[in-house]
C-alpha cells in the first residue's frame, strides 16, 4: 500500500469507486446504505455502483418513489436497472416496470421481460415515445392487441 496522494486519489476517482453527490469510498457508502438519513438516501439515490443500490433496495426507509428515480436516472448504467428489475421487493411494483421500460438505457433481455406485464395504454405510450430500440419496439408492437388498433366502424 502506497501513501501517495496522487495514487489515492486515482484510485478514489475510479468510475466504480466514487460517486460525486457522496463523498466517501464505496465500502462507506456501502454501509451508509442502511442508514435511515433521508438526505443521505437521496444523495446515495444518484451512486452509479449497483452494490450500494442493491443495499439501498433493503433499506426499509426506501420510499416507492425513491426507486422510480432510481430506475429514470439518464444516463445510468444497465447494472442499476437490472438490479432494480431484479430486486425480490421491488421487480412487482407496476410504476417501476414502466420506469425501467421508458428508461433508454434498460438493456433489450430487461425490456423485453417487462413488456407483457404491462397495460396497453402504457406500451402504446412507450412505442410512441419512440425510447425503445428497434427490437423492443417490434417485440412491443407485436403485444399491443390488434382489437385495440382497428378503426372504429361507423353504420
Amino acid at each position: 500500500m502506497t501513501s501517495d496522494p496522487d495514487h489515492k486519489a486515482s484510485r478514489l476517482n475510479a468510475p466504480d469507486q466514487h460517486n460525486h453527490y457522496v463523498d466517501m469510498p464505496l465500502g462507506s457508502r456501502k454501509q451508509a446504505a442502511r442508514t435511515p438519513n433521508r438526505a443521505l438516501i437521496s444523495k446515495l439515490m444518484r451512486d452509479q455502483d449497483h452494490r450500494v443500490i442493491e443495499l439501498l433496495l433493503q433499506n426499509p426507509r426506501l420510499r416507492e418513489s425513491d426507486v422510480i428515480t432510481i430506475a429514470s436516472r439518464r444516463p445510468t448504467r444497465a447494472a442499476i436497472l437490472e438490479t432494480v428489475a431484479n430486486h425480490r421487493k421491488w421487480k412487482s411494483r407496476y410504476n417501476v416496470k414502466v420506469t425501467i421500460c421508458w428508461n433508454p438505457h434498460s438493456p433489450d433481455y430487461l425490456v423485453k421481460e417487462l413488456l407483457p406485464s404491462l397495460m396497453q395504454q402504457d406500451l402504446k405510450a412507450i412505442i410512441d415515445g419512440g425510447q425503445l430500440s428497434e427490437g423492443s419496439l417490434s417485440y412491443a408492437n407485436n403485444l399491443v392487441r390488434p382489437e385495440n388498433n382497428k378503426p372504429e366502424e361507423t353504420t
